[in-house]
């Protein structure tokens, strides 16, 4: 999806980088005159630029410690591997990647007029992109599964470690094969206006109906639509599974209080996931959607409108990679007690010590309204 959108606002750009140089010429300065390579300009105003480079480089700070973080906790202590827990290690993996190989790369793309990183990686990196988006997305949907099992049919539905495993493979092939088209199609392509030449990475497909039809099914609804149903759908039922819970063995006053605040912390937690995930996603669909099966931008303003909001959706929707970690490891006790732990032994240079039995005591503890302070 990122290196879709990343084609789609480089054609835009030629007639902005000829206006840029107010280049004019006729059929006979043509003859005396040489071609103008566009390699180093700016795409946007210096002030414009920062901003998105700002913007870009917090995210991608952000996104790979919190990720990091996450797979060294499950990587580091055995009794975190819960089924739960490995999906969310595969989700940090998947998110890592899309910090790495997405925003840098988008970044370049987006603040640059051409495209300078050589025709192999223009080659390679949309497919990797793609891939990574991907897993990160379908990981989503196999979290709010395996939540939507674990709440709503605890005795019937568990999944086993090795059932876990399989299902990441499954989310690796999938992405792999609904992404490979775009290992074939991208290609460092020259586009000239005048003697103006940029080259530009984008897609070349046989034809547009090709180009439409595989958004449409490949990204557009395996990438969002269905996911953003299915992850909707899953916590519907955890929603209305809390809600309808009751507390055996407490106290009436205590058993009812207990019960809004489950419910109450749930039905946040719930609606901030599916909000951000459809929220962070949205923009650079619709836009992409858009070009793709209404046609490019046609007036100046559509043209300058797209160029300036294409790099914040971009933004925006990789900056659910970093996201991902705060709502599905940092509002969990034993993670945060493991990040804790981690950090405790890197700057005093011993092993890292968790004492997972003493997490889980507390949390049970607290989940029966006993503790003091939140739950994880």
């Amino acid at each position: 999806m990122a290196a879709e959108a990343i084609a789609a606002a480089s054609v835009l750009t030629v007639e902005d980088v000829v206006a840029a140089l107010n280049v004019s010429f006729n059929a006979t300065d043509a003859d005396d005159e040489e071609e103008v390579y566009i390699v180093g300009e700016l795409k946007y105003s210096v002030g414009l630029t920062v901003v998105i480079c700002i913007a870009y480089l917090a995210v991608f700070i952000i996104g790979v410690l919190g990720n990091v973080c996450v797979v060294m906790v499950v990587a580091s202590f055995p009794r975190m591997r819960s089924t739960t827990n490995l999906f969310i290690a595969n989700l940090a993996i998947a998110d890592l990647l899309v910090n790495v190989l997405c925003l840098p790369f988008t970044l370049v793309s987006n603040v640059l007029q051409a495209w300078v990183l050589g025709a192999a990686i223009c080659k390679t990196l949309p497919f990797l992109q793609g891939v990574s988006v991907s897993a990160s997305i379908n990981t989503l949907v196999c979290i709010s599964v395996e939540r939507c099992l674990a709440i709503c049919y605890p005795m019937r539905c568990q999944l086993s470690p090795h059932t876990c495993r399989l299902l990441i493979g499954c989310v690796w092939a999938a992405s792999l094969t609904l992404t490979l088209p775009w290992a074939v199609v991208f290609h460092l392509t020259p586009v000239r206006e005048g003697l103006v030449v940029l080259q530009v990475c984008t897609d070349v497909w046989p034809s547009q109906l090709s180009q439409t039809l595989y958004f449409a099914l490949a990204h557009l609804s395996m990438c969002y639509l269905l996911p953003l149903a299915c992850i909707s759908v899953c916590y519907a039922l955890i929603w209305r599974r809390v809600c309808r819970r009751r507390l055996p063995g407490e106290p009436q006053v205590c058993g009812q209080l207990m019960l809004h605040r489950s419910k109450m912390k749930a039905v946040k937690m719930l609606l901030v996931v599916v909000v951000s995930f459809a929220l962070s996603w949205m923009p650079l669909y619709v836009m992409v959607s858009r070009m793709q099966f209404f046609g490019p931008p046609v007036t100046e303003l559509e043209q300058d409108v797209v160029g300036v909001l294409m790099p914040f959706a971009q933004w925006l929707g990789t900056s659910n990679s970093c996201i991902n970690p705060i709502f599905y490891a940092y509002y969990n006790r034993k993670f945060r007690a493991g990040f804790m732990a981690i950090l405790s032994s890197q700057s005093c240079c011993f092993s890292p010590r968790f004492d997972y039995d003493q997490c889980s005591m507390e949390f049970r503890w607290q989940q029966r309204g006993l503790g003091a302070g939140g739950a994880g």
